[in-house]
Formats: structure tokens, sequence, C-alpha cells
């Protein structure tokens, strides 16, 4: 029965006055029903739930500093990376390139970043797409619950710590290789190591430090593995996946036109 439409000699029922005891925000048309509550009805008080809300959903959020033009501002917030480290980012601008894909992720170090690649192991905020000097779509890329960037196994975007230009010891790695595995450096066309050790048949074998480089025609996936070369190992770079006993896979690298765009740790089982 629709609501009670009052006018001149209306009977007011105790059925109605009841129904205003116990009010009822579903929008439906019924005595003691009203519209839905929005947040504009909230309070807007520090300790109320409608600003306690907003100041988890806007971290980090990206958006637009102004109407025209490249840059974006990323709200402020907290970031824990995977060496329980805590860092409070302050509200960020910065200049998106013009005429490109960017995305924007906070690094291991707590640096937010835009970049036109994008490296496993950093925490995703946007892609922010820009076309003839301002830009044309901002795609939020946050999630709620993730493991801490640089934390194992994977997950979504999030993967272990490869920030470009840092040494990396992965622990995933070393979990499933061995303690004394190399650090590496990965950049947006390079991989380099340190000296370390690979794990064959119960011994160490020794790995001595070096860089590959990739170049312009090099396209798809390429791998990284540790191979055993006697009484030492050396590092094998190939778009060929390993297929022997004695080769050790620990890198899957997604490459565009000699660029780097993803590097995966491996593990055992793991597959493309």
């Amino acid at each position: 029965m629709p609501k009670t439409t009052f006018g001149s000699g209306t009977i007011v029922t105790p059925a109605w006055f009841n129904a205003q005891q116990n009010l009822i925000f579903d929008g439906q048309d019924l005595d003691g029903h009203q519209a839905k509550l929005t947040d504009a009805s909230l309070s807007d008080d520090s300790n109320q739930i409608k600003s306690r809300f907003s100041a988890i959903a806007d971290e980090f959020k990206v958006s637009l500093q102004s109407q025209q033009g490249l840059y974006i501002k990323v709200a402020a917030g907290r970031f824990k990376n995977a060496q329980q480290e805590v860092f409070d980012i302050t509200e960020t601008g910065i200049l998106t390139q013009n005429n490109a894909v960017n995305y924007v992720y906070i690094n291991s170090s707590g640096d937010i970043i835009v970049d036109v690649f994008l490296l496993a192991g950093v925490m995703l905020l946007a892609v922010v797409s820009t076309s003839g000097g301002n830009i044309s779509s901002i795609s939020d890329r946050r999630a709620r619950f993730i493991e801490p960037a640089g934390a194992s196994p994977a997950v979504g975007d999030y993967g272990n710590a490869i920030a470009t230009l840092q040494y990396v010891k992965q622990s995933l790695l070393a979990t499933f290789f061995g303690i004394n595995v190399p650090e590496f450096t990965i950049t947006t066309n390079s991989v380099s190591w340190t000296d370390g050790m690979a794990i064959f048949d119960g011994a160490n074998h020794a790995i001595e430090e070096g860089t590959h480089t990739f170049i312009s025609s090099n396209s798809g996936w390429f791998y990284l593995w540790a191979e055993d070369n006697g009484a030492d190992a050396i590092i094998v770079v190939s778009n060929s996946a390993p297929t022997l006993a004695t080769q050790q896979l620990w890198w899957h690298l997604d490459l565009n036109l000699g660029s780097i765009r993803q590097a995966i740790p491996a593990k055992p089982g793991f597959g493309i």
C-alpha cells in the first residue's frame, strides 16, 4: 500500500503513527519508509564513517591535477614494502608522458613513479592514457587487499620487488634455489647480476657477475637461467625456455623492441 496522502478530513491511523517510530531508509513508497541515505546525508565529522571510509577509499587515488595538461595528482597514503618498511607518502603532483600509456606505481623504496614500462613487483596505482597534450583516461588499478610489493608469490598486478636501477636479492629465488643467489639489477633494457651461487646436486656452483643488454629486435618472452658448467655455473639469457636438468630457470622477461615490460621471478612449476 503506497504512502498515505493527507488531505482535509484524512484519518490518521495507529498504523501510520507506529510506522513513524521505526523509519526505514530503503526508498520504498510505504508509510514509515524514506529515501535511501546519500553521502550528503551523512556527517562530515572526522570521526564518523563517511570521513573514515573516504580516508581509506581515496588513499593513493590518481586524478587530474587540472582539466587540461599532462599533470596528475596522487593522493597521500601509507605504504609498506616486503621488508616491513613503512612510508608515509604525501600528495604528489607528477607529469605523465604525452601520447602514451603511463603506469603509475610505487616502488619498494616508497617512490611514486610514472613510466611507460611496467615491471613486476611494484604497487600499481593507475594506468593513464595521454594524447595531444592532455590526459584522455585514468584507469584505477588500486587493490584493497594485496601482498606488499616484494612479497611472494606474485598476486595480480603485484609481484616480487624489482625496481628500475635498484639491486634486489629475490626472496622467492632464494627460497627455491639457495640463499646465495646473485642480486639482480633490472633496467628498461638490461639485466645485471652480482657474484653468487647456484646449487646443483646439492653443491654450490659459483657464478661471476655480468650483464646482458637487449637489442631493439628483441620482443616476446625471454628466459634467464643458471646453467651447470662443471665446477661453476653461468647465467644464460635466451628466447628459448630451458629444458635440461642442468638448467635452472630464474626469470621470465617480457620484452617489446628491446625494452623489458615485465620481469617475473621463476620457481619450480611456474608456467607462462
